[in-house]
């Protein structure tokens, strides 16, 4: 039994010798973890021959084919690739991604955290994306460039860095709670919906602060600030490890199917009208109700005697702390929202100290805590 399993679905379409290569490169870079597996799941008709494999040489790798069985339920495939895992934790990846080398060194760190936090407590790390010219320019020297990258977007420097993603970044989380919450639910045809699906319910049952009223609203942006409801919460979890360079990057992509975005986007919107029912685990029977997990299901969902957090204080006030002044960093500040969804308002303006200590006062100390010490 490992630690840490690492979780890489992969389909079809990721099969192109370029893609095959990008995936090599990422599980190299993780082979190196301490008490790791890593499982590399397989949803397309022909399995792939065992040289064109990109775990083939390592220890600890295991490649499984599905024959096809749930393609196109992203969610039923990453279940089943949990299900191949033996590790406490996991750690879901995207396939075509690469990892920052200082989120792959914090790992073991961030592993202690998880446990000193509870059963129920996870971390998520935001991507990148980074425009396709620039990306397949310097894919292979990627790993030295990362904290360039960042630099860049905070600067607001779009020809490299695109967007910034919560849904289609990393997640890291207990074994046992993600098979006792649901898993990821197979109703959905992409992967960033079968995501924000679980994101919402692990949230509901471990809230950086009470729901907006506005948490319903599904308002994507290139950059956080610009964000709204379920993404704007999501993006309090993440942020405090994009400041510490803790993140993945991945390549552009065109939506080829919009339909389909369109038909996810219904259903997670008939998740978010059941209030606490839609948080509900469907494996109550899976853990004991005297258990810290039972006791963690019991509680009403998004239960927080923090009220909610302003987003552009909480990233103002881990700009402060990593030294970074926004005249100089504008990338995460704009464009914003305001609170009006559809118009851009101005960037943040600077506040003065009192101001600023009152923000560091109303911000929970277990995340300013977690950003120190990760």
């Amino acid at each position: 039994m490992s630690l840490l399993s690492i979780i890489i679905t992969i389909s079809h379409d990721q099969k192109h010798p370029d893609s095959l290569k990008q995936l090599d490169q990422l599980i190299t870079g993780l082979s190196s973890s301490r008490d790791t597996e890593i499982i590399l799941y397989d949803s397309s008709e022909q399995a792939l021959a065992r040289h064109d494999r990109p775990c083939r040489d390592l220890t600890g790798c295991y490649y499984h084919h599905d024959s096809g069985k749930h393609h196109g339920q992203p969610g039923a495939l990453i279940n089943q690739a949990v299900s191949k895992a033996t590790g406490k934790y996991i750690l879901l990846l995207p396939p075509d991604t690469l990892l920052a080398p200082s989120l792959i060194a914090a790992l073991p760190k961030h592993l202690s955290l998880l446990g000193k936090e509870g059963a129920h407590a996870f971390s998520l790390y935001p991507c990148l994306y980074m425009a396709p010219a620039y990306y397949d320019q310097t894919v292979e020297a990627l790993p030295e460039k990362f904290n360039g990258i960042s630099q860049d977007f905070f600067q607001g420097v779009t020809g490299k860095g695109t967007c910034l993603s919560v849904a289609s970044g990393a997640l890291l989380l207990r074994r046992h709670w993600f098979i006792a919450i649901g898993g990821c639910q197979a109703r959905y045809e992409r992967h960033e919906y079968a995501r924000i699906d679980l994101m919402h319910r692990l949230a509901a049952y471990w809230p950086v602060c009470q729901k907006t009223e506005d948490y319903a609203v599904d308002i994507q942006s290139d950059t956080p600030a610009g964000e709204l409801g379920f993404r704007r919460y999501f993006s309090l979890y993440a942020l405090p490890q994009l400041f510490k360079g803790q993140f993945l990057v991945c390549r552009q992509r065109e939506d080829t199917s919009p339909a389909a975005r369109q038909q996810d986007v219904a259903s997670f919107a008939q998740v978010l009208s059941k209030g606490a029912a839609g948080c509900r685990s469907i494996n109550p029977g899976s853990i004991k109700a005297s258990s810290e997990l039972g006791r963690r299901m019991l509680a009403p969902p998004f239960s927080s005697s923090i009220p909610p957090l302003s987003q552009k204080d909480f990233i103002q006030t881990l700009a402060v702390r990593h030294g970074l002044n926004e005249d100089d960093y504008p990338g995460l500040f704009i464009p914003q929202h305001d609170g009006k969804i559809g118009e851009i308002g101005e960037r943040a303006t600077k506040k003065g100290l009192a101001s600023l200590i009152k923000r560091l006062y109303r911000l929970p100390s277990r995340w300013l805590k977690r950003a120190e010490t990760t």
